[in-house]
């Protein structure tokens, strides 16, 4: 540790996805070499928050017994440059909070209920039914003072520095703005277990781009190409009226059109895809768009032709004329094929073929799939692909820019789980049940409750288990899991339609013990997060039916020993009783909500759903 860091050691360094799409903390402690990270969403449970970030950075405070008045400097880095200058009112973060206040789960549910009516009602039925619960007269307020309110603007760093001082009165700030992709590919980089790679960034925008690609090392990332994002005019009276010119602004476009939710639910127009072909004339389509400029090494879009061929009229009459399976098969062969003649082409101008991707693209385990099996197989996606995980290159890029080595940095490099979150004690859990001492009883099983659970999944019966740090990025990773018996073909409807409540298209991904993968598996590589699907083998297809999706793939996640010791053990247990160490793991949250953080929203969402039993930290919880 050098000098300057020595004299710092009552700084702190956050990084954050401050505001937007999927806000986040990220906060690096070098003294202890440890790392708190929590996306907003899991604090607030309002899915993908746009909010400030600072509910989860208190969190995150709370979490590393930080006391504010003691911090002498925080250094704080935002990952995106544009929202330098960003306006800002003061009032609206005051909304904000208010709101997530009041955002209890009775408000969830009564959300939940007032969006379902919202769909069905006229303008005054709707007005009417929103104004007869607490959740949908404070959507109302908000609606109305938001119309009316007038009030001074300020610069998003003042409004940063404002708050911080509430948290951090005594302290120093300094507040640094990263380029967008630059956090991406860092986060990319140092997740990945390479020690030099392509490293590139690929989602729908940020700071003016779709994608930039970076030769990395630990001491440097060298920018070698970037595409331009342009925006795409589609209608002028409807919802949206423009649009990302990139290819995931394209699928967007296609999950708004198909009636799920942009930025939020591509994931089910994944799922879809599988159970149709694309149609040429469509894919034909999306595909004219784009140009690869092999002298700049940029994918180009067509912004004048867009604007033309896919407008909201014109992509109507797809709508209208071909089936929901085949609109969907569509985009995700474009998208499939635009990514494969894109890496494919940067892999060979730079003859780097160690691939570390990040982005919301990425986040489509086909696509990836696709550049394993054909381009390379030295692959590697960072487990917070989305928005969130920018916060985690800010905080690398935060530490470098002030005083860090590349030796400082070489405990966060390489390939690790992503346990970054929260985690909670007994005593904490058992007095979160003592809330709901009249709807469940419990009993402890200490360090063999995998044993207990592996009894109770082979009896068929469907639970969640919550243990150690929560999970880092939007995949539940065996420690804030469902998980059921994957041997058992019934149990990927019943888990779809008693349990999470989602459409019966979505398939469920499986976790594996690592030394299973060569026999299930045409080809894999060792992915522990999640991240990339692979082909199981045909004569397993029948064996294991409800972990792999229709078209015999599976987003597997092969679990080691070091990993995660009880998870592991779990399996071990699995397979001793059925001959697979692989089991159904599917996310711990009812559908609509996000993954549970603490051992109250865990209770609340086994409750809320037809699930059989809930383990916390080896504390087994039943209905009574």
């Amino acid at each position: 540790m050098s000098k300057k860091q020595k004299k710092e050691m009552g700084a702190l360094y956050i990084g954050g996805n401050i505001f937007g799409h999927d806000s986040a903390v990220y906060l690096i402690t070098p003294e202890d070499k440890d790392i708190i990270a929590l996306s907003t969403e899991r604090v607030t449970r309002v899915k993908h928050d746009k909010m400030l970030f600072f509910p989860a950075l208190e969190k995150a405070l709370a979490y590393k017994k930080i006391q504010g008045e003691k911090i002498q400097k925080v250094y704080l880095g935002h990952s995106f440059t544009s929202e330098k200058n960003t306006l800002f009112k003061l009032n609206e973060y005051e909304l904000q909070k208010a709101e997530r206040k009041h955002f209890s789960i009775k408000y969830v549910r009564d959300l939940e209920q007032a969006r379902k009516d919202f769909k069905n009602y006229s303008t005054l039925k709707k007005i009417y039914s929103l104004s007869k619960t607490k959740a949908g007269l404070k959507i109302l307020q908000d609606k109305i003072f938001d119309s009316l309110k007038l009030s001074k603007k300020y610069h998003i760093d003042e409004i940063l520095k404002f708050e911080l001082k509430k948290i951090f009165p005594n302290a120093e700030i300094h507040i640094e703005f990263f380029d967008h992709q630059l956090c991406h590919a860092t986060a990319a980089f140092f997740t990945s277990p390479f020690k030099k790679a392509l490293s590139i960034s690929y989602d729908g925008w940020g700071d003016d781009f779709f994608s930039r690609t970076y030769l990395a090392s630990a001491e440097e990332m060298n920018l070698f190409a970037s595409s331009v994002c342009n925006r795409v005019t589609v209608s002028s009276s409807e919802y949206p009226n423009q649009i990302n010119g990139s290819p995931a602004g394209i699928y967007a476009y296609v999950t708004h059109l198909l009636g799920f939710k942009p930025l939020s639910e591509e994931g089910k127009v994944e799922a879809l895809a599988a159970y149709s072909e694309p149609n040429k004339e469509l894919y034909n389509v999306f595909m004219q768009l784009f140009t690869l400029n092999k002298e700049s090494h940029a994918l180009e879009c067509n912004i004048e032709l867009a604007e033309k061929t896919i407008s909201k009229e014109i992509m109507d009459t797809y709508i209208h004329s071909l089936s929901r399976e085949t609109i969907a098969a569509s985009v995700q062969k474009f998208i499939e094929d635009i990514t494969h003649l894109y890496i494919e082409h940067l892999v060979k101008e730079t003859g780097e073929k160690n691939i570390c991707l990040s982005g919301g693209a990425t986040a489509n385990v086909i696509v990836n799939l696709d550049i394993f099996e054909t381009i390379t197989d030295n692959i590697h996606i960072t487990p917070a692909m989305a928005d969130d995980g920018t916060a985690q290159g800010a905080a690398i890029l935060l530490l470098k820019k002030f005083g860090f080595t590349t030796e400082d940095l070489s405990w966060l490099q390489g390939e690790r789980m992503p346990y970054n979150g929260t985690s909670y004690t007994q005593s904490e859990i058992i007095e979160a049940i003592s809330d709901f001492e009249n709807q469940v009883s419990y009993s402890i099983y200490t360090e063999d409750w995998p044993t207990k659970a592996a009894t109770l999944i082979t009896e068929g019966k469907v639970g969640a288990i919550f243990h150690g740090r929560m999970e880092w990025g939007p995949r539940a990773l065996g420690n804030r899991s469902i998980v059921a018996d994957p041997t058992r073909p019934e149990f990927r409807d019943k888990i779809n339609k008693t349990i999470k409540k989602r459409p019966a298209f979505q398939p469920f991904c499986p976790s594996i013990l690592a030394e299973e993968g060569e026999r299930l598996f045409e080809k894999f590589y060792l992915n522990k997060h999640m991240t990339c699907a692979f082909r199981m083998k045909k004569e397993y297809w029948e064996k294991l039916p409800s972990a792999i999706h229709i078209d015999g793939t599976a987003r597997a996640q092969f679990v080691t020993e070091e990993d995660n010791k009880h998870y592991y053990k779990l399996l071990k247990e699995v397979k001793k009783i059925n001959g697979f160490g692989v089991l159904i793991n599917t996310s711990f949250n009812k559908h609509g909500r996000t993954i549970v953080e603490s051992p109250k929203d865990a209770i609340v969402d086994f409750l809320d759903t037809d699930m059989d039993y809930l383990f916390i930290e080896g504390i087994l919880i039943l209905r009574k």
